[in-house]
């Protein structure tokens, strides 16, 4: 079964399957791989460091408890690191 068929299925098909997550479930992890993507290649289109103002376009887009919530996942899974100053990278800064 694809991706694209889970994703797609209509609510009434939302029952547990082999991998033990619910379609729903499912929606929700690809929406917080597609942010985690997006916050990336800004990450990386800003020379490898990011300011929360660069962050205001995908708040916009999907909330902000949503992005603090994605912002935290990576953060946890060592994806992120915070300076001091704010900025967040994705390489633990030098002290």
């Amino acid at each position: 079964i694809s991706f694209q068929v889970i994703l797609s299925a209509p609510p009434y098909q939302q029952e547990n399957h082999k991998f033990g997550a619910s379609v729903d479930e499912m929606r929700e992890l690809a929406l917080n791989d597609e942010i985690e993507n997006l916050i990336l290649e800004e990450i990386e289109k800003e020379g490898g460091a990011l300011g929360m103002k660069n962050l205001e376009k995908f708040v916009k887009k999907y909330g902000f408890d949503k992005i603090k919530e994605v912002l935290t996942n990576m953060k946890e899974e060592k994806k992120l690191f915070r300076h001091e100053d704010g900025d967040i990278y994705t390489h633990e800064p030098e002290k």
